[in-house]
């Protein structure tokens, strides 16, 4: 058997490379040709970049507003945080004041005296803690308790000018009416 090559008129496979193909793909002429890629023509690039334009323009203002509004909503939930944590500071504070005041309701220290007797007036008689207007205990202060009338006949003119103090903080009073307004303060005037 002999082997015969087909001729070129009846070859049905790709038609042939040519050996020199031109360096430019433009260069080719209308028509079908060689072409770069899958890169459109020069003159649709054109004509897209020029409708694309006012489209990138507004995506760019869009993104410098949100970059702006960003740092500004961080900047100020910062001074929120800022806030907050002050205000749990004074919160906090203000737990403290109330346990104590807590704490003195419970050991039995009363706002104003409570008698469940008539008093005599006499010098036996037992008076009660009062806290100062500012609801500070004077004990704590170092003051004596005033527990009867001798403890606040007793008291040193200094005693009695921390007393009057406590009791009267914006008071006018003349030393001399100092014991009678203590009286007065603690109920037994």
């Amino acid at each position: 058997m002999a082997i015969t090559r087909p001729s070129n008129n009846n070859h049905l496979g790709p038609p042939p490379i040519s050996p020199n193909p031109p360096s430019d793909a433009n260069a080719a002429g209308p028509g079908p040709g060689p072409v770069r890629g899958d890169c459109p023509p020069a003159w649709f690039q054109d004509a897209m970049s020029d409708l694309l334009r006012p489209l990138k323009d507004t995506l760019e203002r869009h993104t410098s507003s949100l970059q702006r509004l960003e740092r500004l909503l961080d900047e100020r939930l910062a001074a929120t945080d800022q806030r907050s944590a002050t205000m749990d500071q004074r919160l906090a504070t203000m737990d403290q004041r109330l346990a104590t005041m807590d704490q003195r309701s419970i050991m039995g220290q009363n706002f104003l005296p409570v008698h469940d007797e008539p008093r005599t007036g006499g010098a036996d008689d037992r008076f009660e803690v009062v806290l100062f207007s500012n609801l500070e205990d004077p004990r704590d202060l170092g003051l004596p308790p005033l527990t009867s009338r001798a403890a606040i006949e007793g008291l040193t003119e200094e005693q009695e000018q921390a007393y009057y103090n406590g009791y009267y903080p914006n008071g006018r009073d003349a030393q001399e009416d100092y014991t009678d307004k203590i009286y007065k303060a603690i109920g037994e005037a």
